[in-house]
């Protein structure tokens, strides 16, 4: 069993862990305990979701029934400030214009390691619908191909969780996961980034206030598509100066953005994220 969590926490982020238990294990019957619940408190709905209480140091252990367990020691504090050092930002352009999501995916695998294309990841991994966008979930498939501005629309974080399981599959890697956390709050992108984990994010182009381009409902879901809907990659943050550092792949170039005019655009688009966590 691997619990799968952060080393750091804010004390005003919640924590969502996971518990990774093999296909083939004999039970899966688990209980989640911590060492100081003064600090740290699992949800009363939801176990794998930790509430930090106060700063201090906990650890969270995870037990199967057979009595096989892992566990973690999760710091909590007041992080002002943290920053992703040598991050380096694919640029979408000349060759994917409209292929910002899976350039962010790309450029999030090649920071740990992976040496894997954008375009490859395109061709290989993502799941994209050429025609008849509108029958299926942008959380399903990249709405178009990504080649030009004609071709191509967008997708959603699940289309992107699916393309990174879709290489880690093929490449028979177990060690890392991607996961979907979006509907949190600007404080919970800042553990991951506290923690060094990078965070695809959904904005618009240039942080222009996100204003509606269409609905639509597929199997009983309603999507909300935003004009100039983007996806960059967060790095960074200072809550002492305002400001959040963002690696955008529209040119491949990390800069600031301010703190209010990042958390305006991310909430506006339902605060929509994925990151790869290492198991």
């Amino acid at each position: 069993v691997k619990l799968v969590t952060l080393s750091k926490c804010d004390i005003d982020a919640d924590l969502p862990i996971i518990v990774d238990i093999p296909k083939d294990c004999a039970t899966l019957k688990h209980e989640i305990t911590i060492s100081d619940e003064s600090v740290l408190k699992t949800d009363d709905k939801n176990p794998l979701l930790l509430h930090p209480l106060k700063k201090g140091k906990a650890t969270v252990r995870v037990t199967l029934s057979n009595g096989v367990y892992d566990e973690k020691t999760i710091t909590v504090s007041d992080y002002k400030s943290a920053k992703i050092s040598n991050f380096k930002i694919l640029n979408q352009f000349p060759s994917l214009p409209t292929g910002c999501e899976v350039v962010s995916l790309t450029s999030v695998l090649n920071h740990y390691g992976f040496d894997v294309s954008m375009n490859t990841m395109v061709e290989d991994y993502m799941p994209k619908m050429e025609h008849n966008y509108f029958s299926v979930s942008p959380n399903d498939y990249f709405y178009g191909l990504p080649y030009s501005y004609e071709q191509g629309m967008g997708c959603y974080p699940g289309c992107i969780v699916k393309t990174a399981h879709n290489y880690f599959k093929d490449k028979n890697v177990t060690d890392y996961v991607a996961v979907d956390i979006s509907g949190g709050s600007v404080k919970d992108v800042f553990n991951y980034i506290k923690s060094g984990v990078p965070v695809i994010t959904w904005v618009t182009s240039g942080f222009t206030y996100p204003n509606v381009e269409g609905r639509w409902t597929v199997d009983g879901e309603t999507f909300t598509w935003y004009e100039r809907e983007h996806c960059l990659v967060t790095t960074g943050y200072n809550e002492n100066n305002n400001t959040v550092t963002v690696s955008d792949d529209a040119g491949g170039y990390t800069y600031t953005v301010s703190l209010s005019k990042f958390k305006e655009v991310f909430e506006s688009m339902d605060s929509m994220a994925v990151v790869i966590l290492k198991k």
